[in-house]
């Protein structure tokens, strides 16, 4: 997918609500407009723009090199756990 592609795919599932974006508590600390990562892999995999969890994290890892999402403490790539991710583009 195209830099273009994907931003697309970013204003789709923000448009749509497709995944649930919302600030989220860890540690007493609160994290503004985020999502956890296997959600966001979970809609990649049923929207088949991935066919497996693997190839959902290449993709998603590939858009934080383009700087169009991150981990909310810039710590991890993308993981199919639940640690929270914000878009950035």
């Amino acid at each position: 997918m195209t830099k273009a592609d994907l931003i697309s795919l970013v204003s789709k599932i923000i448009d749509e609500q497709a995944i649930e974006i919302k600030d989220r508590k860890y540690h007493f600390k609160t994290y503004s407009d985020c999502f956890l990562g296997n959600d966001f892999i979970d809609y990649l995999i049923k929207q088949k723009i991935s066919f497996s969890v693997e190839s959902a994290i290449e993709l998603g890892n590939h858009m934080i090199e383009l700087g169009l999402l991150s981990h909310v403490c810039r710590d991890h790539l993308l993981k199919y756990e639940g640690l929270f991710y914000r878009f950035t583009a």
